[in-house]
This record gives structure tokens, sequence and C-alpha cells, in this order.
């Protein structure tokens, strides 16, 4: 039930065209409300004078006195019964062998196969590549043939996906960074016993915020993805990195090289560019090179150096 106000009714009758439905209304008069309504109820309160207070403070029993406290080195201690051991459950041999079994399932691919085309294609689908280089073969058992000197002969073979650590790494984060709608790039080395990953990209300043909490994701989720495709060396470390070289705008260093060159032409002498990583240089370098009137060099020690621009003798 609504109560609503003249004004509110005013467009009921386009609202019951659009609805299709009709609206009830029931008009209200003065005489539809009844005039004698109750009193508001009222809570009685009892306010206590002082004097009056005082005299009852004088009918009231005395409490008895407490007794002393004892002193803590006097009172009687109480025996702490003493912690459980936490029982650690024990696995049994055959159940710690069932897990290796399970875990190594994941890892290789075992098949007895007349084909041995057919087999590497199963093998190649089981563990979902797509770059045969990764794959690892190893011939078990070679059956005898169904004759003695023909026929078809059935080989029990073994995959394993080979320790290509940056081809493994490289398209799963690129997957990754894509699902995620991250700017950002990877870069994967391997020194045994080290696995080196180094990440760039306008979104490489996420990865510091929170404690490093997005890098410390991105770590467990990698060690998780090879620790289930491979079979991981036991003193494998993993280094994973943020690069925070400057992203190479090409346009922007070619700039850089013709305003040089301009003020060269305009004031004569040389000019000498900012420190720049080997890559930069690399780029300037080469623009410098594509005219015959200008020459360059390196200056400096370390990996960031400087580039002088200058006119080529005559």
């Amino acid at each position: 039930i609504m109560f609503c106000a003249f004004e509110d009714c005013n467009n009921l009758d386009k609202i019951t065209d659009f609805l299709k439905t009709k609206v009830r209304k029931m008009d209200l008069d003065d005489a539809d409300f009844n005039e004698e309504v109750t009193p508001k109820p009222e809570v009685e309160f009892k306010f206590e004078r002082p004097d009056q207070v005082r005299a009852d403070e004088g009918n009231r029993k005395e409490r008895p006195e407490r007794p002393e406290r004892k002193e803590r080195s006097e009172r009687p201690r109480k025996e702490r019964e003493p912690r459980k051991e936490r029982v650690k459950k024990e696995v049994s041999p055959a159940d710690e062998k069932m897990r290796s079994e399970n875990n190594m399932r994941l890892k290789e691919f075992i098949i007895e196969s007349t084909d041995p085309k057919m087999a590497k294609e199963r093998a190649m689908l089981h563990f979902k590549l797509k770059d045969e280089e990764l794959l690892d073969e190893k011939v078990l058992e070679e059956g005898k043939k169904k004759f003695v000197f023909f026929g078809s002969q059935n080989i029990k073979y073994r995959y394993r996906i080979k320790p290509f650590y940056r081809k493994i790494l490289l398209p799963f984060y690129d997957d990754l960074f894509k699902k995620m709608d991250l700017n950002l790039k990877a870069r994967v080395s391997y020194k045994s016993p080290q696995v080196k990953i180094f990440f760039s990209g306008k979104d490489a300043p996420l990865l510091e915020k929170n404690r490093y909490e997005l890098k410390n994701s991105i770590e467990i989720i990698s060690k998780l993805y090879l620790g289930q495709r491979l079979v991981l060396p036991r003193d494998l470390e993993f280094r994973f990195r943020i690069d925070r070289d400057r992203e190479i705008d090409e346009a922007k260093l070619k700039g850089l090289v013709e305003e040089a060159k301009k003020s060269i032409l305009e004031e004569g002498g040389s000019f000498t560019l900012k420190p720049m990583n080997p890559a930069e240089r690399r780029i300037c370098h080469q623009a410098i090179s594509e005219d015959d009137k200008f020459e360059s060099e390196s200056m400096g020690d370390g990996r960031m150096k400087q580039i002088k621009i200058s006119l080529v003798d005559a």
C-alpha cells in the first residue's frame, strides 16, 4: 500500500496504458481519517534528591571486609600439563611410491608403438608442445618383429621435456601477461645452476608495489609450472629480477642525433650526447654512420658511456 499525494497520481492513466495493467486507486477524504488519536505514552522517571540519597546510605548494611590478598610468592602454583607433542603422520613406503609415480606421470610419457612418428605426435599432444626440439626421446625396450626378417617392430618409448628453460618459459610468460593485461616482457638466461629471469616494460613498477607482491606471485607460478613439467635438478636456483633499464625509443634517439648534427653545422665543434647503455649507443652510431659528413665515438668507462659526434676531417 502506498500513500501518494494528488500530484503523484496525475500521470497514473499514462502509466496504466504503458503497463497495460489496471492500477487500483482509492481517493481519500477527511472523513476517512480518525481524528481521535491516543496521547503519546509517557515514561515515569524517579529523581532522588541528594538529601534522600545520604539518608539511604545510613540504612545500608556494611559489607564484610575483604581478606587481604596474598602475594604471588605465597600463592600455590598450579602445575601445568606438559604440551602434547604433535605426532607426525607416518607415510607408508607404498603411499610415498604412489605419490612419486603420480608426479612422474605428469613429467614423462611412456608409449608402446610400431610407428615412431605416431608415438612422437602422441607425446606432443600429452605435453601440449608445438616445438619438437623440446621433446626428449628414449627407447626403453625393443620388441620382436612379427616375422624373422621383416615386419613392424613394437618399441617402448619414454618422452620427457628437455630443460630448455628459455623456450619453455617465454611462451608461458607471453600468454600469462596477455591474460593479466600487463605490458611486460620477460628475458630468460640459463647458466648452471642458475636460471635468471628479467622482467621489463611499462608495467614493471607494478611488480615492486605492496612489497613485491605481484613479483613474488609470478615467481611461485613459474616454479610450479616448471616443476610440473620438468625433472628439475636439486641444485637448480632461480633469480627473478626487474630490468630497470629505460625502454629504447628509437625515434627519440634518432631525433637527438639530428639535433646534435644541426647544432654542429650551425656552431661548429663537436657535440656530446648523454650517457647511454650499449643498445641505445648502437642505434645512435648506426644513425650517425648513415651520414658521411659525421663521425662518432664512445667516451667513458663502464656500461654507460657518452657519444661524441663531430664532423669528418676533409
